[in-house]
């Protein structure tokens, strides 16, 4: 299983003994990453990177940006969004761009589409900070990962996976799930305080290349696969 969380449900939905189930974290592959931010200075981005829907909770980031912008503090933060959108799922980003241009922010949001590997690298070195706020306790969430390996901190929700990976990491802040507002909280600290949002990057980044690069993940794989056929 990839986190100790989610080895606990299932082997509660399953009906197996936790015992049976192994642990391996997920493993990036880091070349490519940590590379130089190509953003300007001026500006605090918050990014969303995952498939565009519901159950990723675009909507309450978007809701939280609101927040954020609505205090007339922060009129220097803006919002980039990048993901896989199927044709199912055009109301739900439709819907969220016109909530956008109601409130007069249209230039301060940007969805880019979909991204492949390189396009991913260089979506997260525009960032300052990325949220996925999933509605449901996700069991990886690779996206905090590959924003590690590029020193960027992570605001997630406290269910799931994400309390154990960014306890292990240090790499990031936990919000009450589904809190639009309790995420606004979390991003107005960050973006108050430049040198701790950095200091939460660069511990993440350290733990990438320790927990939870690829080269970890296929040497514990091995060393569980070594337990049953030695």
């Amino acid at each position: 299983a990839p986190s100790h969380n989610y080895a606990d449900h299932m082997a509660v939905y399953l009906g197996i003994p936790r015992q049976r189930i192994h642990v391996v974290y997920p493993g990036l592959e880091l070349e490519g990453h940590g590379g130089t931010k190509t953003k300007p200075t001026n500006v605090f981005t918050i990014g969303y990177m995952a498939r565009i829907n519901p159950d990723k909770g675009l909507h309450i980031l978007v809701d939280a940006f609101h927040d954020l912008r609505q205090s007339g503090k922060f009129s220097n933060c803006r919002l980039r969004v990048a993901g896989y959108l199927s044709r199912a799922n055009h109301p739900y980003i439709k819907k969220i761009q016109e909530k956008i241009c109601e409130w007069g922010l249209e230039k301060d949001f940007e969805y880019v589409g979909s991204v492949d590997r390189k396009g991913k690298i260089d979506f997260i070195q525009g960032l300052d900070v990325l949220s996925v706020p999933t509605t449901y306790g996700a069991p990886k969430g690779i996206y905090m990962m590959e924003a590690w390996a590029n020193g960027l901190p992570v605001v997630e929700p406290r269910h799931g996976s994400f309390p154990e990976f960014i306890k292990a990491s240090g790499g990031g802040l936990l919000f009450e799930p589904g809190n639009a507002s309790d995420l606004a909280a979390n991003l107005r600290l960050l973006i108050k305080n430049r040198a701790y949002a950095a200091e939460l990057g660069q511990r993440g980044r350290a733990a990438v290349q320790k927990i939870f690069s690829a080269t970890t993940m296929a040497t514990e794989t091995s060393a569980v696969y070594q337990r049953y056929i030695s």
